[in-house]
């Protein structure tokens, strides 16, 4: 009857929520079952620390912390917390977790040095291989303008000779951009909307291309430079994968060093022949 009169409040601040709209402190119990109390605060912990949860979330939340709370009570209460095999596993839980926490402070929370532009593209270079385009890829800027003659005024300076990048501050174009991209890479499903992708495979690179029309505006277009599928791709466009990867491969280094240099501190003993297992290392009957 306990935990049915604590579901009944639960339900009546849920409606609170819906009704009053008042906004719950931290401290706020939300509900309760027998000793255990869950607050506000200890939801809001489960989400997003920039943006408060949705009712919806509050909702989804209580209705799981419910459920796994009466299931674990009644799994003590029939003692399977004790069995042999949970045992273990709480224990192995328990190793892999205060493992995780040391490898958290000597690894993944240690000042990470960025890798330098000459470690980029040394490794670049060594593994162009591994960055082969399975699809094209358009380098494009490209500026947006509400309508068609300001848009034929920006291109015609630019085939004028003005630069692209000066034609986009001259005083003319300037209030006229509704948007712009500079010296971004598309493929087919990232350039849109979708008429640009056929305009960016068919100008002539380094022109920009007559405005074209879509929902959205006049785009003018000015492609530098189209990969084709089979070829590396450029270096400024794996870049942060090739960060991401030297990142990995320092923190896989520091792992081998860590374990290596606590090998010297603890007596480790080995029992286990090398070729165990392995019958190919098996030597022959004589």
């Amino acid at each position: 009857m306990k935990i049915r009169v604590d579901l009944l409040l639960l339900a009546a601040s849920a409606a609170c929520f819906g009704s009053c709209r008042q906004e719950p402190t931290d401290e706020t119990a939300v509900a309760r079952i027998e000793d255990r109390t869950l607050t506000m605060q200890e939801i809001r912990t489960q989400f997003d620390t920039t943006r408060p949860p949705t009712e919806a979330q509050i909702q989804q939340y209580l209705r799981r912390w419910i459920a796994d709370e009466l299931l674990y009570r009644e799994a003590v209460r029939r003692g399977l917390d004790q069995t042999p095999s949970v045992q273990r596993r709480l224990e192995d839980l328990r190793r892999q977790t205060v493992i995780q926490g040391l490898l958290e402070s000597e690894i993944y929370d240690a000042p990470a040095i960025a890798p330098g532009e000459d470690d980029i593209r040394r490794y670049y270079e060594q593994n162009k291989e591994s960055f082969l385009l399975a699809e094209p890829v358009v380098l494009v800027s490209f500026a947006v303008f509400e309508e068609r003659p300001k848009a034929t005024e920006f291109r015609n300076a630019v085939l004028r000779g003005t630069s692209w990048h000066q034609a986009l501050r001259l005083p003319d174009h300037v209030g006229a951009v509704r948007g712009r991209a500079d010296s971004l890479y598309f493929t087919e499903a990232r350039l849109l909307p979708r008429e640009l992708w056929r305009v960016a495979t068919t100008i002539a690179t380094g022109s920009p291309s007559f405005p074209v029309s879509t929902e959205d505006g006049f785009f003018v277009v000015n492609v530098w430079n189209v990969q084709r599928p089979g070829s590396s791709a450029d270096l400024a466009y794996v870049r942060n994968e090739i960060t991401n990867r030297l990142t990995v491969e320092r923190r896989q280094r520091a792992y081998r060093s860590l374990v290596e240099n606590l090998r010297s501190r603890y007596a480790v003993d080995i029992y286990l022949s090398p070729s165990f297992g392995d019958t190919t290392a098996i030597s022959p009957i004589p």
